[in-house]
């Protein structure tokens, strides 16, 4: 599988700050839940097509979808590689923000090795990307 620069930097990022990710979202469900409309007596939700604010609640759910589907996507590869030597390298250079010389001495490995499993852990993410519909590759 070969990643563009562009790609491989999105599904990057999307493993740094994935812990934020899920945070954000759970903040974001929680703020949806608190704001939407009663029932009226029929037990239908105020708005409509025609409803500017229920335009924006289907936009942010849109958002909110796809922001769940990068947290899911990260999750996933964490947990494929949990308790491997590579699940310690995700935890240390991802979660922990460890430096690469600092994650190769902790791990015992080569800087080729760091990059060779980095891209191994991409490829993966990016396959769980592409199922998802967040990549094409």
């Amino acid at each position: 599988m070969v990643l563009t620069r562009q790609q491989k930097g999105e599904l990057e990022r999307h493993l740094f700050y994935h812990q934020e990710e899920r945070l954000e979202l759970e903040r974001r469900r929680r703020e949806i839940m608190e704001h939407q409309p009663e029932p009226d007596e029929s037990g239908r939700r105020a708005g409509g097509p025609t409803d500017p604010t229920g335009s924006a609640v289907v936009q942010s759910e849109m958002d909110l979808d796809h922001l769940e589907a990068w947290v899911r996507t990260a999750e996933e590869t964490f947990e494929r590689f949990r308790k491997t030597p590579k699940g310690s390298l995700m935890a240390a250079y991802y979660t922990e923000r460890s430096d690469v010389g600092h994650v190769c001495r902790m791990l015992f490995i080569s800087r080729k090795t760091f990059y060779a499993w980095r891209e191994e852990i991409l490829a993966i993410a990016a396959y769980r990307a592409t199922e998802k519909g967040l990549v094409r590759i």
